[in-house]
């Protein structure tokens, strides 16, 4: 499991995490060279405040790269920003990541 959150660094940033994609890509990259048996699996958040289309592609993409990805929508818990994405933006992010399960093959229940 390598739950790498998001695809983008703006989002990344947002998020305060440490690293950006292109440490996650080097990472992947690793283990496929180190163990090609290995099944590299990941968690995603889709939603987070100000995260663009762009934002959301860019998760995706890098999430494809990967065996199975699990996504979960944005709760905002205490000290993080509120939801600010709007409900239709929503509706269609879901659509589009029940389409990507399906595709991946993954069981729709890593769908929250």
């Amino acid at each position: 499991m390598l739950p790498i959150q998001s695809g983008s660094d703006d989002v990344l940033r947002a998020m305060g995490r440490r690293y950006g994609r292109g440490e996650v890509e080097a990472l992947l990259t690793a283990l496929r060279q180190a163990a090609p048996e290995m099944v590299v699996s990941t968690d995603v958040i889709y939603g987070f405040p100000g995260g663009r289309d762009e934002d959301f592609q860019a998760s995706l993409k890098l999430a494809s790269r990967f065996d199975y990805a699990n996504f979960n929508e944005y709760e905002p818990r205490p000290g993080t920003p509120p939801a600010s994405v709007d409900a239709g933006t929503l509706d269609l992010r879901r659509r589009t990541v029940a389409e990507f399960l399906r595709h991946q093959g993954s069981q729709l229940q890593g769908l929250t």
